[in-house]
């Protein structure tokens, strides 16, 4: 809000993948440091001394699907999901996990092959998941790009001012990930069916290394510590 400016010194501004113009924030006098996105955990972060599919009870030889498609507060992705979660279940080698938001409704666990991710932050595990379908959110987005996992994209369109489909085209352009604005049964089948492929995610994945950038957290933090 604009009557807060005076309570403050500074702004410190989370960078996106595309360029913003803070022109204005300018006007109120105040020291304004731009920095790379944010990560409350990154590649260099520790790693658990066991992995994601002893700790959930999945198979070694069995491929890892996160799904998250929102929180559950902004529009209805019941349909969407469920379109999601019915496509997946045809792949027999493949396990869904589902990331439960904090904010949102209680999932149901309706299916053998799925699991429920509630830890915090997810990304901790992410080093260990071949793909992932998303909306496009901050968060999701660039942890996503972080730990250079093979992507598809389904921006929500009725965030205000959040901008899902210019933060993801950053990395749709270059092939890194994939971004279904409005998808349907024929265009996520294709999408799913195609990103099965391994060839196809380590590809995905070498494109997704090259948008990586240092943590943001960590240059914020220098920067209000050398204050």
């Amino acid at each position: 809000p604009v009557d807060s400016y005076d309570f403050f010194d500074a702004i410190l501004r989370p960078g996106d993948s595309f360029d913003s113009d803070f022109s204005d924030e300018y006007d109120h006098g105040l020291t304004l440091k731009e920095v790379n996105p944010m990560l409350i955990y990154d590649q260099s972060s520790p790693k658990s001394s066991y992995s994601l599919k002893r700790r959930l009870d999945i198979p070694e030889d069995s491929m890892l699907a996160y799904v998250q498609l929102g929180a559950g507060r902004i529009n209805d992705m019941d349909n969407l999901l469920s379109m999601t979660l019915k496509i997946l279940s045809n792949y027999p080698h493949c396990y869904v996990i589902m990331a439960e938001s904090l904010i949102g409704e209680r999932l149901d666990m309706g299916q053998e092959r799925m699991r429920l991710l509630r830890d915090y932050p997810n990304s901790q595990w992410f080093g260990e998941i071949d793909f992932s379908i998303i909306a496009g959110g901050y968060n999701s987005y660039h942890e996503m790009v972080e730990f250079c996992v093979p992507s598809l994209i389904i921006p929500n369109l009725n965030t205000g001012r959040d901008d899902q489909v210019k933060r993801i085209q950053a990395s749709a352009k270059t092939g890194a990930t994939v971004m279904l604005k409005k998808p349907n049964k024929v265009t996520l089948e294709a999408a799913i069916d195609r990103i099965m492929d391994p060839e196809v995610r380590k590809l995905m994945s070498r494109k997704m290394d090259r948008l990586r950038k240092p943590n943001g957290a960590k240059e914020a933090a220098d920067w209000i510590i050398n204050q």
